[in-house]
């Protein structure tokens, strides 16, 4: 892991649990906001189908509400293909949560976090859901320690697809994603759909 100080075991323990469901080569890195006031770690796996990342820290956030349990969550980027700007999307999204108090969860979309780093992109807004990836339950609902973690996939999504889950709701549009057997993971599709 590459941070100045030593991690916390909670950290670590998502780190391995990350490394055991994960295939490729995998590194740890930290980044900071502009103001150097925030940061947060970023768990990168890579191998030659693509590359999964993730937060490393985000489950100190309690998501809930005052009143109701503990939410915590750990936000996961998945795609096929190696994007060199997707760490630094990762962290701003988290930033949008540890600074901003942002909430993530299931249907909720972040609006322009790839078009922050990368302006005119065909897919600039992320979209949250759980994680499908895996056959198993693995990342669906993960203890660490005393926690109970919720991670989130953040999927790239295009503005007529924000417009469609706006509408429609996110179930909708990933029950046209099954339909059409759309590669969601490819960051090249072009997300166009009609509300």
């Amino acid at each position: 892991m590459t941070t100045d100080h030593e991690a916390p075991a909670r950290y670590k323990d998502w780190v391995a649990h990350l490394r055991t469901s994960t295939p490729g080569e995998w590194s740890v890195t930290s980044y900071e906001d502009d103001a150097k006031s925030h940061s947060i770690l970023i768990f990168k796996s890579v191998d030659s189908d693509g590359s999964l990342l993730s937060t490393v820290g985000l489950m100190d956030v309690n998501l809930g509400t005052a009143t109701g349990p503990e939410l915590r969550t750990e936000i996961l980027l998945d795609q096929c293909g190696h994007d060199s700007q997707a760490a630094n999307v990762l962290a701003t999204i988290a930033f949008y949560v540890l600074k901003n108090k942002w909430r993530p969860s299931p249907g909720i979309v972040f609006e322009q976090m790839f078009a922050l780093e990368m302006p005119d992109v065909p897919l600039p807004h992320v979209l949250f859901v759980p994680p499908y990836q895996w056959a198993d339950s693995r990342m669906t609902r993960v203890r660490i320690g005393e926690r109970t973690v919720y991670p989130l996939l953040a999927l790239r999504i295009s503005e007529s697809e924000r417009l469609f889950v706006s509408a429609q709701g996110h179930e909708a549009l990933q029950a046209i994603w099954e339909n059409r057997q759309t590669a969601v993971l490819d960051w090249t599709r072009s997300g166009e759909i009609q509300a």
